[in-house]
């Protein structure tokens, strides 16, 4: 992930501790957070390597290319683009919280995680409430079986303030030959020239799609996660998944 993520990092989510009780003539100053460890987690069971993904509006809509290392010492370490990892500060942990201290940092600037489970936790912007990063554990995203991708797909594009539904006018079809192709199902919707056919590769929870396409836009280098079930359209900004029928 570029410099971009780490200035929303920088500003990842300390949980709120609510308005502030009022009093007649003001306002009472809201009191600091206080984390006591009970020792219910543990740090063995946090360490090691986690891989990225944005969501917005709850929903995860792409596969980021950064990765942390929680070392059992205590370090962490970030690689971007798989390149070597980089020491980027310390981490603990405080009951259902992981906190992340930059190098340099005071502890009044640690980043505030939240533990989901063993295999997630999340970092939540309080400034921008629907953007979030959930990072899973790298052992647990296990690669795609072809045939789970293997077949129809029709999408769906879901707007992300309104919930309202779109459907796709084509269905996209997955062969055991490594290819695709794409069906119309409204025969006004246009096809890129040299998206209409080409190839898919698998990696890992990712798929590619390669074809002659040279129109600028999604059509020219497709790329879905494979989530839940679904194929979710690799994008920042945009909700669309796809279901097989």
């Amino acid at each position: 992930m570029n410099t971009r993520f780490f200035l929303i990092a920088a500003a990842l989510f300390l949980f709120s501790i609510g308005n502030a009780k009022g009093e007649k003539s003001a306002a009472v100053p809201p009191s600091p957070i206080t984390l006591k460890d009970t020792g219910i987690n543990k740090i063995k069971d946090y360490a090691g390597d986690w891989i990225a993904y944005w969501m917005h509006y709850n929903r995860i809509t792409s596969k980021l290319n950064t990765k942390f290392i929680l070392t059992h010492n205590g370090e962490w370490y970030v690689s971007i683009d798989d390149a070597p990892p980089e020491k980027k500060g310390s981490w603990r942990l405080v009951d259902e919280f992981l906190l992340l201290k930059p190098l340099g940092a005071a502890d009044k600037n640690e980043m505030l995680a939240k533990l989901i489970d063993k295999d997630h936790f999340l970092l939540h912007s309080e400034t921008q409430p629907n953007m979030a990063v959930v990072y899973r554990r790298a052992a647990s995203v296990k690669p795609v079986e072809p045939s789970r991708i293997q077949g129809r797909w029709r999408f769906t594009e879901q707007n992300p303030v309104t919930r309202k539904k779109r459907q796709s006018p084509f269905m996209i079809e997955f062969d055991a030959s490594g290819c695709y192709s794409v069906k119309k199902l409204n025969s006004a919707f246009q096809i890129p020239e040299g998206a209409e056919k080409g190839t898919y590769t698998i990696n890992g929870d990712f798929i590619t799609l390669k074809n002659s396409c040279k129109t600028p836009g999604i059509w020219s280098s497709m790329k879905f996660l494979f989530s839940f079930g679904n194929l979710v359209l690799d994008s920042r900004n945009s909700y669309i998944y796809g279901e097989k029928e």
